[in-house]
């Protein structure tokens, strides 16, 4: 409808309240349209990208709701698994993402969307196998120091998982 249309016309123009507004309005007339939560996800993820780290998060969690609640409507709709695989990745919940994923792939391989999703995968493989405990320790300990609260930030984010040993708060205890 015209608010869809409106609120992707507010997004190419990184006009994220407007935005918001547009598709919240025709979310409103349909909540169950997958276009429109994928959008509306999709809002929230860009302005995620340039957002402080505590609206980031915000920002992250509500496009992941949307994603996920378009992959609940939809189960096999492409863009509602990928956006959710990239919002899982900027939320660095590396071992949610790289099954995200691999569930993207196994509905779409060829696509340039494909290829995508492999590098993203490629790129989770190497961030859990790149650096050690003490490195990546190290790593915040310097960051801390030089009062970077966004690098902690991210550098907390990426190694929470302590599937991958790397987990940022048990490594600084230990300390």
């Amino acid at each position: 409808g015209a608010f869809h249309d409106l609120g992707r016309f507010y997004l190419t123009q990184q006009r994220f309240t407007d935005a918001v507004n547009a598709l919240e309005r025709s979310l409103s007339l349909d909540g169950k349209n997958v276009g429109v939560l994928n959008d509306l996800g999709s809002v929230y993820l860009e302005r995620s990208r340039s957002e402080q780290p505590s609206e980031k998060f915000k920002s992250l969690s509500t496009a992941l709701e949307k994603f996920a609640y378009a992959e609940e409507i939809a189960p096999t709709d492409r863009a509602s698994v990928f956006n959710k695989a990239q919002c899982l990745q900027a939320l660095s919940l590396n071992n949610e993402a790289k099954k995200a994923w691999q569930r993207y792939l196994e509905l779409d391989s060829i696509s340039g969307w494909a290829d995508e999703a492999r590098k993203a995968l490629e790129k989770l493989d190497a961030l859990s196998a790149t650096k050690s405990k003490e490195q990546v320790a190290d790593e915040v300990l310097g960051a801390v120091a030089a009062g970077d609260l966004e690098t902690v930030w991210r550098i907390n984010s990426e190694t929470r998982e302590m599937m991958n040993g790397l987990w940022v708060p048990g490594q600084l205890i230990r300390r």
